[in-house]
């Protein structure tokens, strides 16, 4: 059996040196256009990306929540949300915030991703420490081809 999943793997194996986190979000109105790509700061904590068509995406803040973003809930949370709003005044000040949200993703102690056999039978890749949409793919190819017998992608 394969476990490819990132947040709440610590919930489907509880064995998985993984523990799910809770990061947070934002999206705006349209806006004129001021960012040609994605910004990231302070090592990722606050990140965000104008659409081609004019609204923005904003997260991040999540060592702002302490304790609290150690969480498997998907409730937005007042602080972080409120120094999104802070970074968003600052940014956009025009744009006005039309959703909230937040999702649970996996983290591991030494910020590299989990691949391995938890027990007989059973192979889990997980926690991309919030980079998850393209190191997933590439962990799920690594896993398949480990189980399957293939190569090494990395060493």
């Amino acid at each position: 059996m394969l476990v490819l999943v990132d947040g709440r793997l610590d919930v489907l194996l509880p064995e998985v040196p993984v523990r799910t986190v809770r990061l947070q979000m934002l999206g705006t109105s349209a806006v004129p256009q001021r960012f040609s790509r994605p910004v990231y700061l302070r090592d990722g904590y606050e990140y965000w990306q104008q659409l081609p068509d004019g609204r923005i995406v904003m997260g991040g803040f999540r060592d702002l929540g302490g304790d609290e973003e150690e969480t498997t809930s998907r409730e937005v949370s007042t602080t972080v949300q409120a120094a999104l709003d802070e970074l968003l005044a600052s940014v956009a000040p025009d744009a006005v915030v039309t959703h909230r949200w937040a999702a649970s993703v996996g983290y591991t102690g030494d910020a590299l991703p989990y691949l391995g056999e938890v027990r007989e039978g059973v192979w889990a890749a997980g926690g991309y420490c919030g980079t998850g949409n393209v190191i997933g793919a590439l962990c799920a190819r690594q896993l398949v081809s480990n189980v399957l017998g293939g190569p090494e992608y990395w060493g």
